[in-house]
């Protein structure tokens, strides 16, 4: 399943130990949020850059 949080606003969110595998995060504020242990493992970042944590 890849999710598709494009342009979210998840700022403030709690994400740690969240699996966001594959996800879009492309344009969502992420600013303020909490990822300590989140697998992070070809997830598209706000930037466009992507992420391989957790593989």
């Amino acid at each position: 399943m890849v999710l598709i949080w494009s342009g979210a606003n998840l700022s403030g969110a709690d994400l740690s130990g969240a699996d966001l595998s594959g996800a879009d995060l492309g344009g969502a504020n992420l600013s303020g949020a909490y990822m300590q242990g989140a697998a992070l493992c070809n997830t598209t970042m706000p930037d466009g850059s992507v992420i391989y944590s957790g593989c």
